[in-house]
């Protein structure tokens, strides 16, 4: 079965890059793929796609003149370069590639039921500004790549922290709001990528608010305080708390409050509920389940318990 072909230019117009939530319907009936695109910074750009494919798909066009960092969770695909088969994979991957805006690309994939990816798409300069570490993981990643006339490209199974990060990050794309939702899982999974590299801290302020914010979601029993999160993260106290502030526009303490409360109503939804009031207030760092039922009260309206019971869509 010959593969249904679309241009690069053909995809832009259709997504007038960059807009949120485009759906490009194939011709034929082929399938349909939804598409998000955000600019995370001047010069990254974010595109998160799913999907289905009933009929083989190819994409052809030229090459970016950057770096490029893609997490391929669905569809077997081939990748040819100025009609080289570069290579072809059958399972979740990862893929690095550096061009120069110069070699002629197309992609090919099977029909599947989910085709969704994320990628990634950095300037060299804008690369370098938003964090180091993540540049020189790219680098590193790259050196170990095959060249392809003027590009380089590096391919490896998709490790599983990454593939988790990733399929959050595709399907965030549909809950709340895109600015603040996207930008934060995108953020956390290029922190992933960079630690599941070569464990490099994030030196970035948006990677170094969302490490801050997964180590506070980590340990709501016992959150570290602002001293020990900034040590454990090897920045100064003040530089965490102005990069927290602006990034989440809250305060470590009141994050640690909204996260709790968000907890909690995560865990009395479930059905049926495995906890107790009691139980639950002493995971989430309560010391006293009246405190806990008064700020549950405080930021719901209504009682644990009642909340449980009747399991309102707040």
């Amino acid at each position: 079965m010959k593969p249904i072909r679309m241009t690069e230019a053909y995809v832009c117009s259709v997504l007038d890059s960059p807009l949120s939530g485009s759906i490009m319907s194939l011709p034929h009936g082929a399938g349909s793929l939804r598409f998000e695109v955000l600019t995370l910074v001047p010069g990254v750009t974010l595109a998160v796609r799913r999907g289905f494919l009933k009929e083989p798909f190819a994409l052809s066009g030229k090459d970016c003149d950057g770096i490029e960092l893609a997490f391929h969770l669905g569809s077997e695909r081939r990748v040819l370069l100025e009609d080289r088969l570069v290579f072809e994979h059958t399972e979740p991957v990862l893929t690095v590639y550096q061009g120069r805006g110069d070699q002629e690309f197309e992609i090919i994939e099977k029909p599947t039921r989910d085709a969704t990816f994320v990628e990634f798409t950095f300037t060299h300069e804008a690369l370098r500004e938003l964090s180091v570490d993540l540049e020189q993981a790219l680098l590193h990643l790259l050196s170990a790549g095959k060249s392809f006339g003027s590009a380089r490209m590096h391919v490896q199974s998709l490790p599983p922290a990454l593939s988790q990060a990733a399929r959050r990050l595709a399907l965030s794309s549909t809950n709340g709001p895109l600015q603040l939702t996207l930008r934060r899982d995108a953020f956390n999974l290029l922190y992933l990528f960079t630690t599941e590299t070569f464990g490099a801290q994030p030196r970035s302020d948006d990677m170094i608010a969302v490490r801050a914010g997964e180590i506070l979601r980590s340990n709501l029993a016992n959150p570290p305080s602002v001293a020990e999160l900034a040590r454990i993260i090897d920045v100064s106290v003040s530089r965490m708390l102005d990069v927290f502030q602006q990034y989440y526009n809250l305060s470590p303490s009141r994050f640690v409050r909204a996260e709790r409360m968000r907890r909690a109503k995560e865990r009395l939804q479930q059905d049926p509920v495995e906890v107790t009031v009691t139980q639950l207030a002493w995971e989430l760092g309560y010391r006293s389940t009246s405190h806990f039922v008064q700020a549950f009260r405080h930021e719901y309206d209504v009682t644990p318990a009642a909340f449980s019971r009747n399991k309102p869509n707040i």
